[in-house]
């Protein structure tokens, strides 16, 4: 006969060490959520999802400017070419008081990349009136009496760039969903074909953020 040991002779049917165990398990998980059926989060609408893809954006950018400061001294664009961009922000989203952090992504200066984005965001008469060179994302938070904002914009230069001082702001356009999305139904040559190709357009430029990033920490 094989021995019993006398604490599992003594339990009765279903009061063993794992009855205890189990139940607790089971209530610190049903605490955390787990195992509980919940209706999935609603899918976000495009225009959150291409401005979920601009923060990111700007976030890997922020790397490659704290990179190139802590290599070579400096950030990818000039101290006045950077005070010119975050006083315009500031004075967008500022408050009376509030402190305003500037976040900007890299210059894209590519020609015709430019061109494509001028017809995208302003039509023949930005292009041939205004016609710039240069844009940039950026990010604009604030802080004030009980407020804060935190507020994406695309920054359209004109000038500037390496020994031509600090470049001209033509203009400072929202990028928040709510703006996109009346922005699309304004500009859409048929349902969301705006937003498609403002959308394809950050892709391409947050691909290419994102490659510079990795490449650097392989580096």
């Amino acid at each position: 006969m094989v021995p019993v040991a006398d604490d599992a002779r003594r339990a009765p049917a279903g009061q063993g060490p794992l009855s205890r165990v189990l139940p607790a398990v089971g209530h610190a998980l049903h605490a955390l959520g787990v195992g509980r059926h919940e209706p999935p989060p609603p899918p976000l609408r495009p225009t959150e999802r291409v401005v979920g893809q601009v923060r990111r954006l700007v976030a890997d950018a922020q790397v490659l400017h704290d990179v190139a400061a802590e290599r070579v001294g400096r950030n990818d664009h000039t101290m006045r070419e950077f005070v010119l961009i975050r006083d315009r922000l500031a004075d967008l989203v500022g408050e009376d008081g509030a402190a305003v952090r500037t976040e900007l992504s890299t210059r894209f200066d590519d020609p015709e990349q430019c061109t494509r984005m001028a017809r995208l965001v302003g039509g023949d008469e930005v292009l041939t009136i205004q016609a710039f060179d240069a844009y940039r994302y950026a990010r604009a938070r604030g802080r004030g009496a009980g407020s804060s904002v935190d507020e994406l914009f695309l920054v359209v230069e004109r000038g500037g760039g390496a020994g031509r001082g600090a470049p001209e702001v033509v203009a400072v356009l929202p990028l928040d969903p709510d703006t996109l999305q009346w922005e699309d139904a304004l500009r859409g040559g048929s349902p969301e074909a705006w937003l498609r190709e403002l959308t394809r357009f950050v892709e391409q430029d947050a691909a290419a953020v994102s490659a510079q990033v990795g490449q650097l920490r392989r580096s």
